[in-house]
């Protein structure tokens, strides 16, 4: 999937930024990636109603209050992500095929502004 977005509003902690919530299954279930406003990169999940935080964690030198696109490829079980086509996270989890929102901080938050100009799984490259 392929989501492009920037944070107009920031809240007063680091991870008070868009989220991208991504395999949603229900609101125990889901993976999540934010840009941290420092330019770190985090891919957390809830599973079974409990946080599994910095599953795999980059950091980077940008800034979330830039226009950015945001790749995540799902296969095999494997999670890869990629912002403005540089390959920053990899992990292996279980097999994605939930939903996808962009949110503030949890599934039941209101809606950030986001573009999806893809929804669907991708084949990794290389």
């Amino acid at each position: 999937m392929i989501v492009v977005m920037k944070t107009l509003v920031a809240g007063r902690w680091s991870w008070d930024v868009p989220w991208i919530i991504f395999d949603f299954r229900d609101e125990g279930n889901y993976y999540y990636l934010l840009l941290h406003k420092g330019g770190l990169l985090e891919l957390s999940r809830v599973s079974d109603g409990r946080r599994e935080l910095f599953l795999a964690a980059a950091q980077t030198h940008l800034s979330p209050f830039d226009w950015h696109e945001y790749r995540i490829d799902l296969t095999g079980g494997q999670i890869k992500v990629l912002i403005d086509g540089a390959g920053y996270l990899r992990f292996e989890g279980r097999v994605p095929g939930g939903l996808v929102k962009v949110s503030n901080t949890s599934p039941r938050g209101a809606f950030w502004f986001a573009w999806i100009a893809e929804a669907k799984s991708l084949p990794l490259i290389g």
